[in-house]
């Protein structure tokens, strides 16, 4: 089986050769923010006044029986460009939760981290001053839930980010989430708490900044980051996280009292034991099966120094059937 015939190391192509497009979990929740808002404007021609109540997320909806704009406010958007941040977040970190883990846990993050969002801003909002009823709105505390479980996971590792969308800067995934904690914990702290509480003015540029929600995004980092924190949990405690794996298609026994290896191929009839060397094209291939399968479940970090120097090896073998 060459490098190509693995499902996961290319996208998907039509029968005609070009590239067929897949309704992944992360691109549905994008269609459907695009889709509402595109309707925004019929939306609050139609509801009119209501419309603030009815689906965007205060202490005032919550106090009238509104329920349900905890989850509702989270496909509403101010503008285009605050869609347009939030789209390109939710489709980088959940295209790479959903492939690496599955859609149960990609929706477990960020489903959670809106209502995550949406609990942390009505205890502010309920903490407010006399006469503050400023509604949020926003796909952002599940973004940024999205964000805290990926840099999390990849923790160590190099990423490549766009300031503004256009300047370039790698950092690794740890150095991201502190700034992204800075940010947050400073805006909290230094704008919307005193905004809304009134126990310190804000005056000056500071007043004058576009309201955001700090606390709805601090919300949802701290439960991508609970998630996380319980999946590791449950994986060091032998209870290994459910993920798409793929079916090995060998399975090697290594022996190390010698460099003679034993395994059993399974194309071959049950029970056909074969003798392998360390060289011996057969078991590099055997091993390599089973080494990108485990990268393809738990990533490239799981790699031992020794997997990682026999993938290196095998790339001529993968041309040759």
């Amino acid at each position: 089986m060459g490098l190509s015939d693995r499902e996961y190391m290319h996208p998907p192509r039509s029968r005609r050769g070009g590239f067929r497009f897949q309704w992944t979990t992360t691109r549905i929740i994008i269609a459907v923010n695009l889709v509402v808002f595109l309707l925004q404007p019929l939306l609050l021609a139609i509801l009119g006044n209501n419309a603030t109540n009815l689906l965007l997320l205060s202490a005032a909806s919550i106090k009238a029986g509104y329920i349900w704009t905890i989850v509702t406010y989270s496909f509403l958007h101010a503008s285009f460009f605050h869609l347009l941040g939030n789209m390109i977040g939710l489709w980088c970190m959940g295209e790479f939760i959903d492939k690496s883990e599955g859609r149960a846990r990609l929706l477990t993050v960020y489903a959670g981290g809106i209502l995550a969002g949406a609990a942390a801003w009505l205890t502010l909002s309920f903490l407010a001053k006399p006469g503050w009823n400023v509604p949020c709105l926003g796909a952002s505390a599940g973004v940024f839930a999205l964000l805290a479980y990926a840099l999390f996971k990849l923790y160590n590792e190099p990423i490549r980010i766009f300031i503004y969308f256009i300047l370039p800067l790698t950092l690794r995934s740890k150095w991201v989430l502190a700034g992204l904690a800075v940010i947050t914990l400073g805006g909290l702290f230094l704008w919307e708490i005193p905004a809304t509480t009134g126990w310190w003015p804000v005056s000056g540029w500071l007043a004058d900044t576009l309201p955001i929600a700090h606390s709805a995004h601090l919300g949802g980092m701290l439960w991508g980051a609970a998630v996380f924190a319980w999946a590791k949990l449950r994986a060091g405690n032998g209870q290994k996280v459910q993920r798409k794996l793929q079916p090995l298609r060998q399975t090697v026994f290594v022996h190390n009292t010698n460099k003679t290896f034993t395994g059993h191929n399974s194309n071959a009839n049950p029970g056909n034991i074969t003798p392998f060397t360390r060289n011996d094209p057969e078991y590099l291939r055997a091993e390599a099966d089973r080494i990108l399968d485990k990268m393809n479940a738990e990533g490239y970090k799981s790699l031992t120094q020794e997997e990682r120097e026999l993938l290196g090896r095998v790339g001529p073998l993968y041309g040759k059937k």
